[in-house]
């Protein structure tokens, strides 16, 4: 089934996989565990779309999928990324432009407050943070 992805004021956090509830929870848990920064504590800001429609979808379909001129960017929730303990999630960048649009690279969920703040502010791009991957493709802090 081909479903749009819903429009958002935050970036969606999209499930695809739903063999394992209780990983569905702890990556939750620990995408909404807030770091401190300067002794405030530091929120990720998601919106979670659990929704079979999304199942096994890959990130190149739902850049297909996402609404134009909505959210910037999104994340996969798959199977690595609920049954890893980082929880390294698929960031998917949804800009408008034809050359970066569809870019991924993954990065574990104690991140997301960071990457989200950077990039709502301009601070830095999509990309920045894609180069700043490790070897495995996957981003862990700078």
């Amino acid at each position: 089934m081909d479903k749009q992805l819903p429009g958002a004021d935050a970036p969606l956090m999209i499930r695809t996989y739903f063999d394992d509830p209780a990983a569905w929870a702890a990556l939750r848990r620990a995408v909404e565990t807030p770091p401190l920064v300067e002794g405030e504590p530091l929120e990720a800001d998601v919106q979670y779309v659990d929704d079979r429609a999304y199942e096994h979808v890959t990130p190149e379909r739902l850049v297909a999928l996402a609404p134009a001129g909505g959210a910037y960017y999104c994340f996969v929730a798959d199977r690595l990324a609920m049954t890893s303990d980082e929880h390294p999630v698929i960031a998917v960048d949804l800009d408008d432009d034809e050359e970066r649009r569809g870019q991924t690279f993954r990065i574990v969920a104690g991140e997301l407050v960071s990457f989200d703040a950077n990039l709502s502010i301009g601070n830095m791009d999509f990309w920045e943070w894609a180069d700043a991957a490790d070897a495995d493709g996957i981003f862990r802090g700078f």
